[in-house]
């Protein structure tokens, strides 16, 4: 006799089971990831995410507002900074080493940066001052956007804690398309955002730890590249500090 009939179908109830568990499971791990997120902060959580997402690339902010690809390597950018007369007597030069590191970033990823040392040159004849936007587009004919870093604060040092390294830097960063009117060339605004970065963002470093050098150094790549994000496309790790 064939036993085959007497085997009966799974019933609703157990259907409405098997269905739950992934479901459970899935639950269980958003559950997992937001405690991480919560205990652990922004890395381990972006780093929770990746597990269970992937590493998926972020739009570049400039790219999100113009619709231009500036890692396609096709438009020319040239990179100014200003910093406030504070920093530069903490740390002199910082304006063109901001200019020059957020140049190097974009060039490693595809973006097409004038030749800093045609820049550094006009700044130097200029007597270390960069000028007007209409005044970098009108000096360099080859330029199709002019990017400014105007920075407000950047300082490294815990408030009122000498012994104790936290860097905070605030600002603005502004994008120019050259344009030509009449035979004029001129600067017409095409992106803003405000920037504000504070490294490390959970505790400061001590001193006796790090060296004062080595400490600036660090707190400005951190805030180039996270100005530099702003215009390429990127994974979300790269923002896991």
């Amino acid at each position: 006799m064939d036993d085959r009939r007497y085997l009966s179908a799974p019933s609703s109830h157990e259907s409405h089971d098997s269905l739950l568990v992934p479901l459970k499971r899935c639950a269980a791990c958003l559950a997992i990831a937001s405690a991480i997120w919560t205990i652990g902060g922004c890395s381990l959580g972006v780093m929770a995410g990746k597990m269970l997402f992937g590493d998926p690339a972020q739009t570049a902010a400039f790219r999100t507002v113009t619709d231009v690809d500036l890692a396609k390597g096709d438009k020319s950018v040239l990179i100014v900074a200003s910093t406030p007369q504070a920093a530069k007597q903490a740390q002199p030069g910082l304006d063109l080493l901001i200019a020059e590191r957020v140049s190097r970033t974009l060039r490693g990823k595809g973006v097409k940066v004038y030749p800093s040392k045609k820049v550094l040159n006009w700044v130097d004849n200029r007597g270390g001052q960069w000028g007007s936007p209409d005044e970098v587009a009108s000096a360099f004919p080859d330029a199709d956007y002019i990017v400014e870093i105007d920075v407000d604060q950047f300082d490294h040092l815990e408030e009122s804690s000498p012994d104790l390294y936290r860097g905070r830097a605030m600002g603005n960063v502004r994008a120019y398309e050259v344009v030509e009117v009449a035979g004029r060339r001129s600067a017409s605004p095409a992106f803003s955002r405000e920037f504000n970065c504070t490294y490390p963002s959970m505790a400061p470093k001590q001193a006796h730890q790090i060296s004062e050098r080595t400490f600036k150094e660090e707190f400005t790549n951190r805030v180039c590249g996270e100005v530099a994000r702003l215009f390429y496309d990127h994974k979300a790790s790269e923002t896991v500090y």
